[in-house]
């Protein structure tokens, strides 16, 4: 059985980076998966959650931030120091050269913490603007998606460490949306603005 996992996890990663490799995009993936873009996109969109919403706002990027700080916590000093598991860029088991993007990567690969942090904080967020603007609430997660489909098209992490940062960060996003709706007052939810 993990032979055969790990099977289907080498095959969609070599499509993904190698099969599917269109040069005339791959500087758009490399900024995709940028992590100084993602701090913009992030600083940006809590400042205007909190010239929108001002206090409920403030709470809000708290526990955004919070949400975050728990899935790389998860992601970075468990699961990757337990698994070991090596990145594609550096993993000597390939018969080919992959086409790595970034120059390579260091730490290892399971889970992938960009798709974690990034599912967990768009997932919390569509979790909480779902009572405000409905179903356009989940167009947040395009960035995730996007992230982590960039980490394997880059050539740093294997499909199966997107997906178990992906399930990483859901869990901890819905465990911080449980403690949000519990732990805040009915006058500072964004649910009732």
């Amino acid at each position: 059985m993990l032979e055969t996992l790990k099977h289907i996890d080498y095959k969609v990663f070599e499509y993904i980076n190698q099969k599917w490799n269109v040069p005339a995009l791959n500087e758009v993936f490399k900024f995709i998966r940028e992590p100084f873009h993602l701090q913009i996109f992030y600083i940006s969109l809590a400042l205007l959650l909190i010239i929108k919403y001002r206090l409920k706002g403030f709470w809000l990027v708290l526990f955004t931030g919070a949400t975050m700080g728990f899935s790389d916590l998860i992601s970075s000093h468990f699961f990757k120091p337990y698994f070991h598991r090596l990145r594609p860029c550096v993993d000597g088991s390939w018969q080919c050269k992959i086409n790595d993007l970034v120059g390579g990567s260091h730490g290892y690969s399971f889970t992938s913490s960009h798709a974690a942090n990034n599912i967990s904080v768009c997932l919390f967020l569509a979790m909480i603007f779902l009572a405000v603007i409905g179903r356009k609430s989940y167009l947040f997660l395009l960035v995730p998606i996007l992230v982590g489909y960039s980490q394997i098209y880059v050539g740093v992490h294997y499909p199966f460490d997107v997906l178990g940062g992906f399930i990483t960060g859901a869990f901890c996003s819905v465990i911080m949306y449980w403690v949000y709706e519990k732990l805040m007052p009915e006058n500072q939810n964004i649910k009732n603005s």
